[in-house]
Parts: C-alpha cells; sequence; structure tokens
C-alpha cells in the first residue's frame, strides 16, 4: 500500500512538473520609441541598444555553422526585427516568378503562433500559426498554416515590411510587422508570443551544382530529422513595457 501510495505521488509530482514546465527559450523584446529607417541596413542607434540573440544551432550537424543574430524591439504600433547572418555564399535568385521560389534560397524564418501548435482545438483542429520565410531581397513566402500541413500560402500579411541587404560577411534583413495585425490572429496572449527564429543556409556542392541545405534554430526541438513546424522548435518572446 505504501509503495503505492508513494508510486502516486511521484506520479503526481512528475505531471505537476511537466506541467510547470515553459518554453525552452524566452528572449525579452525591449520597447523603444525610436523607430528605425527600413534600409537593411542596421546602422540606426536603436540597434546597437537591443539585445540580441546569437545562440543559434544546427543539431542535426556537427560542424560548426556561421553565426546568426536575431534582434527585436518594439513600440506603441510596431513589432521590429533583424537578422544579422554570416555566409559566404548567399544562394539567391536574382529574380522569382514565384513565391515559392524562395524555399529555394538562403533566408531566414520566423514563426508566430497563437499557443502550443500540436494541440488541437474544441472544434478538432489544430491552430493557425504563420510563417515568414525571407530572403534579403525583400522578398517572403508568407504562410497561415497548422502542422498537419494545411496551408494557406495566398495568404499575405497586410503590414508585413522587409528589406536586407548584401554585406561583407553575408546579409542583413530588418523588418518590421504592426502589433494590431499580430493580435488579429491572436499572436500576442498577454505580453507574450509564442515564436520561433531559424535560418536556412544553403550552399552549391562544388563539381555538382547541387544546393546542400543546413537548417539552423534558435530553439533546437529535439527532433531526429530537420523539423521547424513542430512545437518544441518554438520559444517565446516577452514583449517588455514602456518605461
Amino acid at each position: 500500500m505504501k509503495k503505492l501510495l508513494l508510486a502516486t505521488l511521484c506520479t503526481a509530482a512528475f505531471s505537476m512538473n511537466v506541467a510547470a514546465e515553459g518554453p525552452a527559450k524566452t528572449y525579452n523584446v525591449a520597447f523603444e520609441s525610436q523607430a528605425p529607417v527600413l534600409d537593411g541596413k542596421l546602422d540606426d542607434a536603436v540597434w546597437g541598444k537591443v539585445k540580441g540573440v546569437t545562440d543559434f544551432v544546427n543539431p542535426w550537424e556537427q560542424a560548426e555553422m556561421p553565426k546568426t543574430e536575431f534582434k527585436a524591439f518594439h513600440d506603441d504600433e510596431n513589432f521590429y526585427f533583424s537578422f544579422d547572418v554570416e555566409d559566404p555564399n548567399v544562394v539567391v535568385y536574382d529574380s522569382t516568378d514565384h513565391e515559392w521560389m524562395v524555399a529555394r534560397e538562403d533566408r531566414v524564418e520566423l514563426f508566430m503562433a497563437p499557443g502550443e501548435i500540436d494541440k488541437p482545438q474544441a472544434d478538432g483542429k489544430y491552430p493557425k500559426y504563420i510563417a515568414l520565410e525571407m530572403d534579403y531581397k525583400g522578398r517572403s513566402l508568407s504562410m497561415l498554416r497548422d502542422v498537419e500541413k494545411n496551408i494557406n500560402a495566398e495568404w499575405d500579411p497586410k503590414t508585413l515590411q522587409t528589406v536586407g541587404v548584401r554585406t561583407e560577411k553575408g546579409y542583413t534583413l530588418e523588418g518590421k510587422i504592426a502589433l494590431s495585425e499580430l493580435k488579429e490572429h491572436h499572436l500576442i496572449q498577454g505580453n507574450k508570443i509564442r515564436a520561433g527564429a531559424y535560418r536556412a543556409e544553403f550552399s552549391i556542392i562544388k563539381g555538382k551544382g547541387k544546393e546542400q541545405a543546413n537548417w539552423i534554430t534558435w530553439v533546437d526541438p529535439k527532433t531526429e530529422k530537420p523539423n521547424f513546424h513542430i512545437n518544441s522548435s518554438f520559444g517565446e518572446f516577452v514583449l517588455e513595457p514602456k518605461k
């Protein structure tokens, strides 16, 4: 009887611990009243004030990945974000005839969800989240989708703006999207956004002309194969209040 009681208590304690677990990583998104000029250069003073994250990894490869830095802040109206990417061999098309071509290029990605994406809602459907895949030329593959690959690729965010430039080390990209649009999709819960930041790094295999991809992520999803479209690849952005 004592063993049964002990086992029950241990199980309950374990369940409580699991329930109390938060996101794998959090990033505090500062409030700044100074809006940058969106030109992709990241030379506005505000970007120098904002703390960034650089702990991006490719969990599926042992080789060291080139550096990626992500930063974000917000004001009363917009969520601003930037990527600073080191890449000695940027693979990008000069022109594209369809936005899906972005999926074959070097790009950065930003996903935002209203909550855990692998838990069905009351109607049995999985929650929709936004996936923004962006190259440095300002082109975006924008999707409203769920984990079952029900994709609305015709959807385009009304307020998203992105601009990027090539640099000596790779490329940079900065963008913004209205907080009102994020709220419209229930992506801001209180002062938090469930989010993932990623990078697809392509290179051409010499002599073969084939593309080789590395999948780089802020949060390690702990999967056997690369997969960003999974709940465990999301962290949490915390919107700091106006000071």
